[in-house]
């Protein structure tokens, strides 16, 4: 039970609970995605400790809601606020992946608290599958070829093996097990006897960790064509997993090359041939495989020139909207900045412009017709005069 009485400092926040903290402070070191201060570590150390007492009730609406949990719950989300605050001004410090990534989690702790106070338990119970959604989105886009091996343990104490097959591979993906969370994913695919609602967002977070993160495009093919096979599956769906098979044998079949710019585009063009509209998901194994090669691309140890990494996050972001946000947090509108700041005033500075301007708008225009936020509004105008701007700044 996480608990304390009345307000402390952050760092005695846990004090009961030092050896826990000990060992989460070393796995957030291990899962934030950068070297991080101590105290930062620390801050990340305490919100996976608390989310181990919020991840198997958030699983469950009723439990979530219980008045007999009302203490862990209050005590958790209470604390995960906390640590927004020493998150957000950390994160002024950190690189722009760095901060997208702080910045989401904190704001999602805040939420997640305010939501609890009000009594609105749907709303908190979706902000804190929300703060993992954040850490899969950032995981499900690197390649990690190991497994975390200090991640067990959390997720042995967060009683994972009792979530439901796919509310644990989620936790497993923010955990960095991704073959745990492989195996998870084909648990709930081979135990399906007829396709279940939300089917193809599973599917396509299942290939996001195969091909993208762990580089294997043989695996997914038996599993895929087991789903095809399944009663109830929709035509178009069927349809689709036959293009991704087709696409997984050909593209495995290819020798390893140099990660280039040039082959990234070459497979996104490839993959437009497959699609009929911008938002079809045909291609998506060849825009999984072209991200692969394109964050190689911008993290490569030897610098690439600076048009290309411009271009390398363009293209980036473009097709990270393509894969599609509705799963994890998407990091197109960190990707499409970096674009324009490398490469103010080129041609791809105004594309990516362009892009971006196009997915916040989605964002904040939904059915209730929300604006956007002032704040949002103010760094829309920088980088669209940064986008436009004649000649070639500095970035």
């Amino acid at each position: 039970m996480v608990r304390y009485d009345g307000p402390m400092p952050l760092r005695a926040l846990f004090f009961r609970r030092l050896r826990l903290l000990a060992a989460s402070s070393a796995l957030a070191a291990m899962l934030f995605p950068q070297p991080a201060r101590a105290d930062t570590r620390n801050a990340m150390g305490a919100m996976l400790v608390n989310l181990q007492v919020l991840l198997p009730l958030s699983a469950d609406p009723k439990r979530f809601a219980d008045p007999a949990a009302k203490a862990d719950v209050e005590a958790a989300l209470e604390a995960l606020a906390a640590t927004a605050t020493v998150l957000d001004e950390h994160g002024k410090g950190f690189d722009p992946g760095g901060r997208f990534l702080v910045r989401s989690l904190a704001r999602d702790a805040r939420r997640a608290h305010e939501a609890y106070e009000a009594r609105e338990f749907a709303r908190a119970q979706y902000s804190v599958r929300q703060i993992v959604s954040g850490c899969v989105g950032c995981h499900s886009a690197m390649d990690s070829p190991k497994d975390s091996p200090l991640a067990a343990d959390f997720l042995h104490r967060s009683r994972s093996d009792a979530l439901p097959p796919l509310e644990r591979a989620r936790l497993q993906i923010a955990t960095r097990r991704f073959d745990d969370a492989l195996a998870s994913f084909e648990e709930a695919f081979g135990s399906m006897e007829t396709a279940p609602p939300g089917l193809m967002a599973a599917l396509v977070q299942y290939l996001a960790i195969s091909v993208r993160v762990k580089g294997d495009l043989a695996r997914p093919v038996p599993v895929l064509e087991r789903v095809a096979a399944v009663p109830g599956v929709w035509p178009d769906l069927r349809d689709t997993l036959g293009t991704w098979v087709r696409a997984l044998r050909d593209l495995q079949d290819r020798p390893p090359t140099m990660p280039t710019v040039d082959d990234a585009r070459r497979i996104l063009e490839e993959g437009k041939t497959l699609g009929g509209y911008p938002a079809d998901r045909r291609p998506l194994v060849h825009r999984l495989l072209a991200s692969r090669i394109l964050i190689a691309v911008v993290t490569a140890p030897t610098p690439v020139s600076e048009e290309d990494r411009g271009e390398a996050y363009y293209l980036l972001g473009a097709t990270e909207a393509r894969i599609g946000p509705d799963f994890w947090r998407s990091r197109a509108e960190f990707y499409l900045e970096q674009a324009i700041l490398l490469a103010p005033g080129s041609p791809t500075a105004r594309h990516a412009y362009e892009r971006l301007e196009e997915e916040t708008e989605v964002e904040y225009s939904g059915s209730g017709g929300e604006r956007i936020p002032p704040s949002r509004q103010k760094r829309l105008d920088e980088l669209r005069a940064l986008a436009l701007a004649p000649g070639r700044a500095s970035p």
